[in-house]
């Protein structure tokens, strides 16, 4: 609160997301409906957890890059990916397996974390976190909402 006017103070997007984030987070997918972008939202956020990668990417890049994108930094000293994926369509869902076969070696028993970060409303009618935990057991996968 703030105690000049008693109103809440919210936090921000990046605060927000500095609380889900730990040392047993693996990594993040974000799914959006459009191509790499400066517009995207979480793109500030995971360009910090990304160390600045998600904006060389944006600017270095072609468009049709844009559309699947694998990042590696680290967390708490531990690897630490960010996949991103534009979805237009059912069949594009499917590459979220791609991103997760190039994710699994960086998981480990007690680093096994991995939020979703669904902003694609090309996913209606497809429970993502269902489709990855019945493939991935080993892995806790999670709703992220910043």
């Amino acid at each position: 609160m703030n105690s000049a006017d008693k109103t809440p103070v919210d936090k921000s997007p990046l605060d927000r997301l500095s609380t889900f984030i730990t040392p047993s987070t693996a990594g993040v997918i974000w799914l959006t409906d459009s191509p790499l972008n400066t517009n995207l939202s979480g793109v500030y956020e995971f360009n910090y957890l990304t160390n600045g990668l998600l904006t060389k990417s944006i600017q270095s890049d072609s468009d049709k890059s844009k559309m699947a994108n694998f990042f590696v930094t680290d967390n708490f000293g531990n690897p630490f990916f960010l996949s991103h994926l534009a979805i237009n369509s059912k069949e594009d869902i499917k590459k979220i397996y791609t991103q997760m076969e190039l994710a699994k070696p960086l998981i480990q028993e007690t680093i096994n974390q991995v939020y979703v970060f669904n902003k694609s409303t090309n996913t209606r009618n497809v429970n993502i976190l269902k489709e990855l935990l019945n493939r991935y057991e080993f892995i806790d996968f999670q709703n992220l909402n910043i």
